[in-house]
């Protein structure tokens, strides 16, 4: 399952290309609200960008497991992953509340 995070990887990296020339070109279309053509034109260059780059398209997966669902950002694992590695003393400065 390690496709999953070199997809991710990416997903990241076209998003980070592609996030500037967005914001910029949304600005613009906001300030010329006036204008239509001018927005029409705007809106044909984002429609041309790439689908993967909107902001909204990385998932968060975990370090260890490649799993999608429950991460913990401060750490970057799965929920599970988290429980079964905190016992064995492998995360520094956390440790188990109750024994």
């Amino acid at each position: 399952m390690k496709y999953l995070n070199r997809e991710d990887k990416n997903t990241r990296e076209i998003v980070n290309k592609f996030f500037y020339l967005k914001s910029e070109i949304k600005n613009k279309k906001l300030a010329n609200k006036e204008n239509t053509e001018l927005q029409a034109s705007f809106f044909t260059i984002l429609l041309k960008l790439p689908k993967k780059s909107g902001l909204t398209r990385p998932k968060n997966r975990c370090v260890i497991s490649c799993k999608g669902r429950a991460i913990l950002r401060r750490f970057r694992m799965s929920h599970t992953t988290l429980r079964e590695e905190y016992p064995k003393g492998t995360l520094p400065g956390v440790y188990k509340k109750s024994f």
